[in-house]
C-alpha cells in the first residue's frame, strides 16, 4: 500500500461544520424575530413598538432563506468530502513505492491530492458531479452542457503551483489529473494535458506509466512537499496512525 500523508477530504468536511455552525446565527434570529412579533401583537402597542412586529415578521423569511442556502452549501462540501475520501482510497491502494498527500494548502483553496512515485508526480483533482462528462473545446461538459467552472484551468494552476513547492534541481513534470468519482467519463485523449478520468480509471492510469523517477528522486520530493505542509501535514499523520477519521 501507498504512504498516505494526510487525511482525504479533511478540508471539505472542515467547510462543511463551519457552514452548519453558521446557520445557528439566523435560526436564533428567526426565533427571536418571531417572539417579537407575536408579543407586539399580544399587547395593546402602538407607534414604533408595533412597526418592530412588523419589521421582525418580515425579516423571519430572510433568516429561514440564509438557513437553508447555508445548508445546501453544507451538503455540497460534505459530498465534495465523501468523494475525496473514496478517492483517497483508491490511492491508498497504491504500490509501496508511491505516496500520498491529501489537502495540500493552495492559494485558490487545496490541492485535494498529490501523488508522487517511480511512474512521476500527479496532482489529482476531485469532482463529486453525477452524469455523463465529455469535453467540446476544451472545456468539460456534463450532460452535453458546459460545466460552470473551468476544471481545467483549476488542474493546471494547481500542477503548477505543486511544481513550484517542490523547486526540483532536476526536471520534473507534474501531470494533472481530474477524476469524477461519481460521473461516467466518455473521454480518451487528455484536455489540453489534463487526463480526465472515473474512479475506477484512476490507480492504472498512474501504475502504467513508464518508470520516470529514481527512488532518490522520489524521496527528494516527498520531503520537500513534506516540509512545505510543517506541522499540520506531521499531525494529520499522526490522526492516520490511530485511525482517527471525522
Amino acid at each position: 500500500m501507498a504512504r498516505v500523508h494526510g487525511r482525504a477530504g479533511r478540508s471539505a468536511f472542515r467547510q462543511g461544520n463551519q457552514l452548519l455552525l453558521r446557520t445557528i446565527l439566523p435560526l436564533v434570529a428567526a426565533g427571536l424575530l418571531t417572539y417579537a412579533f407575536f408579543r407586539t401583537r399580544g399587547l395593546s402597542y402602538s407607534g414604533w413598538e408595533t412597526a418592530i412586529g412588523v419589521a421582525a415578521l418580515g425579516a423571519i423569511p430572510w433568516c429561514v432563506k440564509e438557513t437553508l442556502g447555508l445548508e445546501r452549501a453544507a451538503r455540497r462540501y460534505y459530498g465534495g468530502a465523501d468523494g475525496e475520501y473514496d478517492v483517497g482510497a483508491v490511492l491508498a491502494q497504491l504500490p509501496d513505492e508511491f505516496h500520498v498527500f491529501h489537502g495540500l494548502g493552495f492559494y485558490a483553496g487545496d490541492v485535494d491530492h498529490v501523488v508522487i512515485g517511480p511512474t512521476g508526480v500527479y496532482v489529482v483533482e476531485t469532482k463529486n458531479h453525477t452524469g455523463t462528462i465529455t469535453a467540446r473545446d476544451g472545456r468539460l461538459c456534463r450532460n452535453g452542457a458546459p460545466l460552470q467552472q473551468d476544471f481545467i484551468h483549476q488542474a493546471v494552476a494547481e500542477a503548477m503551483y505543486v511544481k513550484g513547492r517542490l523547486r526540483p534541481e532536476i526536471p520534473c513534470h507534474v501531470r494533472p489529473v481530474i477524476v469524477f468519482a461519481r460521473a461516467q467519463v466518455r473521454m480518451r485523449a487528455a484536455v489540453e494535458g489534463v487526463q480526465v478520468v472515473p474512479l475506477g480509471a484512476l490507480a492504472d492510469i498512474i501504475t502504467e506509466r513508464s518508470t520516470s523517477l529514481t527512488c532518490s528522486d522520489v524521496q527528494l520530493y516527498v520531503e520537500r512537499l513534506d516540509k512545505t505542509t510543517g506541522r499540520i501535514a506531521r499531525r494529520e499523520r499522526f490522526v492516520n496512525e490511530i485511525g482517527w477519521f471525522r
